[in-house]
């Protein structure tokens, strides 16, 4: 007991030495306990990213059946069949799976209509009066031979399960600005989402009703398309497919486009993303067994969940070198201070080995005094962080993590104002690679987390006994003599 009260008067003996190394010390553990929340933040959302996006499964028609298809088929025998289209009832098999939480099929159709206004229409005769631009009808085989039709004239429909958990909707292709999603409940109901240029070219409101195929769908939502651009200088990528798509429920589809029981395609979610090879082995042995193994092909979704993840691996190893950093600097200020300090009370340490002093006697004191020195450093370094990590992490470490990520795009792809670059930096999902860089890479609300004060802790405590170990037993070691001469 006596040597633990020694080692904590040595700290206020010297308080001018103490004081100036328990403020670098806490700058030290400060930028420590910070880069430890952030690479504990940051697995977490790892964790939670596998939830959100890296859980789906996919399955949709072989592209070689599709060819084999086409080049097989001569004529009007192209027409007796849909290529493009399987039953329900394989997907209604493959949910049964107990990793399968939720699935959504989606039936996608065309319909001719006299009497809508397509808004690309509108965009084209914009374009044909400013840049003298024609465009001309097609032809199709019908009953009565030849009819002529506008292609303009076609709109897209498609039908969901679930609207709101549409892949567009939940990757921010399309935003709601009006009414409200279509849910289960609706499912029987003859409603319908149509697009904000779409509703203004046909003066639809919510509430107002459209004809497809004879049948009124009423507007219980309006969505947006956020990727549309229009053409301008700088070489802007000008983005028309599908700005006309009219999305209803599953079944209301199927019975306008006379394809009950048939879906074009299906995604499910699995409850984890270790799980989803399991589901995608066990969703192939049915397609095997049903005799779908020759037209169907099933996958998982992987690609959003890995791009996202190479965004928060370059903040974790951000977070590990300041780790590393900032706790190595720690060490080297202890190591430095204590050999100071032990050769500065050379006469004390010789007084107490000539009075019976045992080596471990030395090295405790020394070893408390420096315990104290960095708990104390380690208690400010923890409160400090608390009141400044989130402004530290959004406006440096992300910051810096967005910029890096960004200009690696801009070398591969070249200046992000040329056409180049609006074209090559759209993903596979729709979304661009800034875009989802932005989404994971925005602002963190980080807390103090336990295992954060845990972690910074161990660090801690274990450079303050390494760092003072090492100069306290090199002078206990030495006789009462040799260490005398050190003054």
């Amino acid at each position: 007991m006596s040597t633990i009260i020694r080692g904590i008067r040595s700290v206020f003996r010297s308080k001018g030495r103490s004081i100036a190394v328990m403020v670098v010390l806490t700058i030290c553990f400060m930028l420590g306990i910070l880069m430890i929340n952030v690479d504990v933040f940051a697995s977490s959302k790892v964790a939670s990213i596998k939830e959100e996006l890296g859980t789906k499964v996919n399955l949709e028609i072989k592209s070689e059946y599709i060819n084999e298809f086409i080049n097989s088929k001569k004529g009007a025998e192209q027409y007796r069949e849909d290529p493009f289209v399987f039953e329900e009832a394989i997907a209604e098999e493959i949910s049964k799976n107990p990793h399968i939480i939720s699935k959504q099929n989606v039936i996608g159709g065309t319909f001719y209509s006299e009497d809508l206004i397509s808004s690309t229409e509108l965009m084209m005769e914009k374009l044909e009066d400013s840049d003298n631009v024609s465009f001309s009808t097609a032809t199709i085989g019908g009953e009565n031979g030849e009819e002529e039709y506008d292609p303009l004239k076609m709109f897209l429909l498609t039908g969901v399960s679930d609207v709101k958990n549409l892949d567009e909707f939940i990757d921010k292709r399309l935003e709601l600005i009006g009414g409200d999603f279509f849910y289960e409940h609706d499912i029987e109901k003859d409603v319908c989402l149509v697009a904000s240029d779409f509703a203004k070219a046909n003066n639809l409101d919510i509430g107002s009703t459209i004809v497809v195929n004879g049948e009124s769908l009423k507007v219980k939502g309006i969505y947006k398309n956020v990727l549309l651009k229009s053409a301008s200088e700088g070489g802007a990528m000008m983005v028309v497919g599908g700005i006309d798509n009219i999305y209803t429920t599953l079944q209301t589809a199927q019975k306008l486009l006379g394809q009950e029981g048939i879906i074009n395609r299906s995604t499910f979610t699995v409850d984890s993303y270790d799980n989803v090879d399991k589901v995608v082995a066990a969703s192939e042995e049915i397609l095997k067994s049903e005799g779908y193994a020759d037209k169907l092909r099933v996958y998982g979704d992987t690609s959003k969940f890995e791009k996202s993840v190479s965004a928060l691996e370059g903040v974790k190893n951000i977070s590990k070198v300041g780790i590393f950093s900032a706790f190595g600097a720690g060490f080297i200020i202890i190591l430095s201070s204590m050999f100071v300090s032990v050769r500065g009370r050379a006469r004390e340490i010789g007084t107490l080995k000539a009075i019976g002093s045992s080596n471990s006697t030395v090295i405790k004191q020394f070893l408390v005094e420096s315990l104290t020195i960095c708990l104390i450093a380690l208690f400010l370094g923890l409160v400090l962080t608390s009141f400044t990590n989130n402004y530290l992490v959004n406006n440096f470490i992300l910051k810096g993590a967005r910029e890096s990520e960004l200009k690696q795009q801009e070398e591969i792809f070249g200046d992000k104002t040329g056409s180049i670059v609006e074209f090559s930096t759209l993903t596979s999902d729709g979304i661009s690679s800034d875009d989802k860089i932005e989404e994971v890479l925005s602002r963190w609300d980080i807390g103090m987390d336990l295992r954060t004060i845990l972690y910074a802790s161990v660090f801690s405590i274990a450079v303050s006994l390494l760092g003072t170990a090492i100069p306290a037993v090199f002078i206990a070691r030495l006789r009462p003599a040799q260490v005398i001469r050190f003054e």
